[in-house]
């Protein structure tokens, strides 16, 4: 017991190492080994705890309530996250641990890196996924944005042979913030177009509560302060039908880990771990300029590694009473509303004229009518 305390403390988890018998657990009364908020559990509650904020988060909602909107596209990207969404996907659909979950899952894999040997690796390790869960699965590049999407059963990369296009158009950025900010639209937009194409209106996403205070705070250094409660919350409504339903909100990375190791399924993740990446890592590595986004992601983590507990759910309680008036104008580009002149909001428009002339000509706002064959 001891040695399986001591493993999970050095890997960063909420075990508390140095936990006394006397620590109870607040469900059972057992030995507690886990805490989690200044509360301690036993493993068999931690699991059941981390579960529940899951479901919880999809029941509150009554998302899958009605017989005619069961589908649901799900998002993964090979993260510690997306591994744990499948996982919770899996024990769902197979009764596992809860009541049924009355959703008909098809999963697709986003990927964005740039180097080819590494998509091929990932590609392979899908069929540990495909095993555990026969389901539908599609895999696309972000790179697809040069394209038509191309639906297909084989298991191949849609939009795999406009990688370099993709490299060539990042690398036109000179600001480091701004070219995250730009990937982060592309991820958002490609999955919108991906789920028309596939007639799903329903999308679940991989952010966890960390992901999202991190999304939050930068984004509010970008000026979209009036758009982070709905880019942070459960269920967001976007452009064209699609519905956004972020089932980790009330999950942490930490919580999340422990519960991969727990139940034995960290090979399930899919992408070599990296210490403190960003969600747009993969795509463009920037430690060596940094950006808004990294050193928002910096200063989160020492303050929770100080002992602030609580920053996260501080941080999307505080958002989720921020709203903005409907002001009538809408940017094109980040489909957000904001107060200005003009069809771009601000950092829109900053992304925008960055872009040499020779760049803008194939920039992706053909989006709008992205072909799907």
């Amino acid at each position: 017991k001891k040695m399986m305390n001591k493993q999970y403390h050095s890997e960063g988890s909420y075990c508390n190492g140095g936990t006394s018998n006397d620590v109870k657990c607040v469900k059972c009364h057992g030995e507690a080994a886990f805490e989690s908020n200044n509360t301690s559990y036993c493993e068999k509650c931690f699991l059941a705890m981390v579960k529940g904020k899951f479901r919880s988060s999809l029941s509150k909602r009554r998302i899958f309530r009605d017989k005619d909107s069961r589908k649901a596209l799900v998002v993964l990207d090979g993260s510690r996250e997306s591994a744990f969404l499948f996982r919770q996907i899996e024990d769902s659909v197979k009764q596992t641990n809860f009541k049924r979950l009355m959703i008909e899952p098809s999963f697709l894999l986003l990927l964005s890196s740039l180097d080819i040997s590494e998509i091929r690796t990932i590609i392979k390790k899908l069929s540990v996924l495909q095993q555990a869960l026969p389901c539908t699965y599609f895999v696309v590049h972000l790179a697809a944005i040069f394209g038509s999407l191309h639906i297909s059963d084989n298991i191949g990369c849609i939009g795999i042979q406009h990688v370099s296009r993709l490299d060539t158009f990042l690398r036109s950025f000179r600001s480091t913030y701004l070219r995250e900010e730009m990937i982060r639209l592309l991820n958002q937009r490609l999955i919108r177009e991906f789920s028309k194409c596939v007639g799903i209106s329903k999308v679940m996403v991989p952010s966890s509560g960390d992901d999202l205070a991190r999304l939050a705070v930068s984004q509010l250094c970008l000026g979209r302060g009036g758009a982070v409660s709905d880019m942070t919350d459960v269920v967001e409504n976007i452009s064209q039908g699609i519905t956004l339903i972020r089932p980790l909100r009330s999950v942490s990375s930490k919580e999340i880990a422990t519960a991969l190791q727990l139940e034995n399924v960290e090979h399930y993740v899919l992408l070599p771990l990296v210490p403190n990446a960003t969600n747009t890592y993969y795509a463009y590595e920037a430690r060596s300029k940094g950006s808004i986004q990294q050193s928002t992601s910096r200063f989160l983590n020492s303050l929770q590694e100080d002992g602030f507990k609580g920053t996260v759910p501080n941080i999307l309680g505080a958002i989720s009473k921020i709203h903005i008036r409907n002001s009538g104008r809408f940017c094109s580009l980040c489909e957000c509303y904001f107060c200005e002149e003009g069809a771009l909001c601000y950092t829109c428009s900053n992304i925008m004229n960055e872009l040499p002339f020779s760049i803008v000509d194939v920039f992706p706002l053909r989006l709008h009518f992205m072909p799907c064959d």
